[in-house]
């Protein structure tokens, strides 16, 4: 969105806001995070759709066959990192059921994967980095993925791959012909780190599943995100897009979307007993899941800044990463050593410049 304010095409809905006797109200929304997605310099020029976040999925029958407890969707009760790690390699299988360290193990000939994710999707990569104590980009439009504890988190996600072999490649997934969801399904896969919007597909896949928060490898957090409702600057109706806007950041738009497992809310009337009542649908929330939006969501969840620039940020990283993650270099080496990480903060630095000129 900061890329569309710094080119001075959305409408700066700040006074509309703090008059309307319902969005204006100081506990409407989930603070801080509506706040840090949605303003620049203290203008609000949006309101967030909704919010999602990263949280573990997982397949109930493979766990109960190897005796494991599940994650749990209390953040109170979050693995430990080697907890995580000891269970994913005993998930882990190759085709003479083997595992991950014994003896005679065939990474080459895995079966099954403990666990699951998408390094290049930035949720995810965010997840691991904000759980490992860094950051990614903040409001001054600079990266902090060259830092120590992001460097750490990245190398991490690697070694799942390419050290632990826990983790498949995506090339496995596209020779098996099947997305990570049908993986986790079919039993290929036992647990996944994927999007809270994938609960919508996945809990009509016709297996036994369950969802729980992310492990703590430093600290407990996930990545939240959504997109953002905006008015262009130059409507000739604001009144009218207003008042769609209003809407759109009503409970009643939100329910059914969350209802259906695709949202989580990002208003706290929907937080609360009641509001929760609301919208936790048998058959698609698995159980617990109330504490994913209560409890994670709130206490825990990071909102992903979104600075100008950040495609073009975002090219340059995953073109660098793609590398590490077939275990073909070090993250320090793709990320540092290259000079990309410089190279993208020259790009946020000239963006910021725009959006600055653009926002007084």
């Amino acid at each position: 969105v900061r890329d569309y304010i710094a080119r001075s095409v959305v409408l700066d809905i700040t006074e509309r806001l703090k008059q309307d006797p319902t969005l204006g109200k100081p506990d409407y929304f989930i603070e801080p995070q509506e706040e840090q997605r949605c303003t620049v310099k203290q203008h609000w020029f949006g309101i967030g759709s909704c919010w999602v976040l990263g949280h573990l999925y997982y397949n109930a029958d493979l766990l109960e066959k190897a005796k494991i407890d599940p994650p749990s969707p209390d953040p109170d009760q979050a693995w430990t990192w080697d907890h995580f790690l000891d269970v994913v390699k005993e998930l882990t299988l190759d085709s003479k059921g083997k595992h991950p360290g014994e003896p005679g193990f065939d990474p080459n000939n895995i079966q099954q994967w403990g666990f699951s994710f998408d390094p290049t999707h930035h949720v995810m990569r965010s997840t691991f980095v904000y759980s490992n104590g860094g950051k990614e980009y903040t409001e001054d439009h600079v990266t902090h993925l060259g830092e120590p504890e992001a460097l750490q988190a990245l190398q991490t996600m690697a070694d799942l791959m390419n050290k632990y072999y826990v983790a498949p490649h995506a090339a496995v997934s596209q020779q098996l012909g099947m997305n990570a969801w049908q993986m986790l399904a079919s039993g290929k896969v036992a647990i996944l780190l994927d999007g809270s919007w994938a609960l919508q597909d996945i809990s009509k896949m016709g297996f036994r599943f369950g969802c729980g928060v992310f492990p703590k490898i430093k600290t407990l957090a996930t990545s939240t995100v959504a997109h953002l409702h905006v008015i262009y600057r130059n409507t000739k109706h604001p009144d009218e897009a207003w008042e769609l806007l209003k809407f759109l950041s009503s409970d009643a738009y939100q329910l059914s979307l969350i209802k259906q497992g695709l949202w989580l809310p990002s208003h706290t009337s929907l937080l609360t007993p009641e509001g929760v009542k609301s919208w936790l649908t048998s058959g698609v929330h698995p159980q617990g899941y109330e504490l994913i939006a209560t409890k994670y969501l709130t206490k825990y969840a990071v909102a992903f800044y979104y600075p100008a620039g950040f495609s073009e940020a975002e090219r340059l990283l995953s073109s660098a990463l793609d590398p590490v993650w077939v275990g073909k270099a070090s993250v320090e080496d793709a990320l540092v050593k290259s000079g990309v990480i410089d190279q993208i903060n020259a790009v946020l630095q000239e963006n910021k410049r725009k959006l600055d000129a653009a926002v007084s």
